[in-house]
């Protein structure tokens, strides 16, 4: 990794596209990538900005989340649809997703019939919005490696509902808590 705070520059191109499919403005600085490799996150920042501005919708970051897919992630992606078991889907996740983007960081923490995926966002820039993509995401594609036999039992987010929560609900089909004291992806242990 280089010195520099980056994202990979599949990450990137899943909010331009999502910004195209939307057919938001965006400044043509923010939409060229210039065959970079990964993305400095002060430039995501300003990306991230002009996104949601654009957007003008409390729940744009749920939305790129649900719309990710498993080739956003990069090689992270690959490897985590190779895994046999979603512990083992899990431990991968806290050793390589560094390599997706190093705006934030997860741990995982075993309370006996729990598993706790907590998610620490570092970035300051549409903190919520951003944790709101990186959770459902992350939800979504445990459903879609799983064939949804495998879903959360809690959704927790630190910040409160951005929008009304039967909305936050209807896209993301589990139970959730606002204001609460992580970011949060809780699964059964078994």
């Amino acid at each position: 990794m280089s010195t520099t705070p980056s994202v990979t520059v599949h990450y990137t191109q899943a909010i331009l596209q999502a910004a195209e499919r939307l057919a938001l403005p965006l400044p043509a600085e923010l939409r060229a990538l210039g065959g970079e490799a990964r993305i400095p996150l002060a430039r995501q920042d300003a990306l991230w900005e002009a996104f949601c501005a654009a957007a003008q919708d409390p729940l744009i970051g749920l939305r790129l989340g649900c719309a990710l897919q498993v080739g956003h992630l990069d090689m992270v992606g690959a490897l985590l649809m190779s895994c046999e078991t979603v512990g083992e889907a899990l431990e991968a996740l806290l050793e390589y997703y560094p390599i997706v983007g190093e705006g934030g960081e997860f741990s995982l923490r075993d309370e006996g019939l729990r598993l706790c995926l907590v998610y620490q966002p570092q970035y300051q820039v549409r903190r919520d919005e951003r944790v709101e993509a990186v959770l459902a995401s992350l939800l979504h594609m445990t459903r879609w490696i799983t064939g949804s036999k495998i879903g959360p039992l809690l959704l927790s987010f630190s910040h409160p509902a951005h929008g009304s929560e039967a909305s936050y609900a209807e896209l993301l089909a589990c139970p959730l808590q606002f204001a609460a004291a992580e970011n949060a992806l809780v699964f059964a242990a078994a």
